[in-house]
Order: C-alpha cells, then structure tokens, then sequence
C-alpha cells in the first residue's frame, strides 16, 4: 500500500499484490465494498491499481466468488 491519492482503477489478477500497488484510500474502498458480499467458505483476492476500472464490487466480487466454489467442487 501507498500514500497516495486514491485512483480508484483497481484490478484483480493473480500475484498483482506482489507486483503491483494500491492506494490506502483504494484499499479502504474495495475493503468497504466488500462487506456487502458474504461468501460461503473461505476466500481471498488480490487487488492492485491497473487499467480496469471496477465500476459494481458487489457483482465483481459476487463473480469471482461463484468461480472459486466452481474449482473446489
């Protein structure tokens, strides 16, 4: 994380945690968004400012979500 302005264009990817950065201001946002999503077992994303912009967390995460209990089955 850095202390910088938030630019509110974060990214999933895999490893993105390692290589890229985020915003506090942006980690706070995404954490916050993520409240509305409960998922049924244990899950975990990483996130990182990109490109793409994510414009409704609760269907991204929702998405990803569906896609993680899709492989442990």
């Amino acid at each position: 994380m850095v202390s910088l302005p938030g630019l509110l264009i974060p990214f999933f990817q895999q490893g993105c945690a390692a290589s890229g950065s985020i915003s506090k201001e942006d980690a706070a946002f995404v954490c916050v968004a993520a409240l509305d999503c409960t998922p049924q077992t244990g899950f975990i994303f990483e996130v990182a400012n990109g490109d793409t912009k994510v414009s409704d967390w609760k269907e991204c995460l929702s998405t990803l979500m569906e896609k993680a209990n899709k492989k442990l089955q």
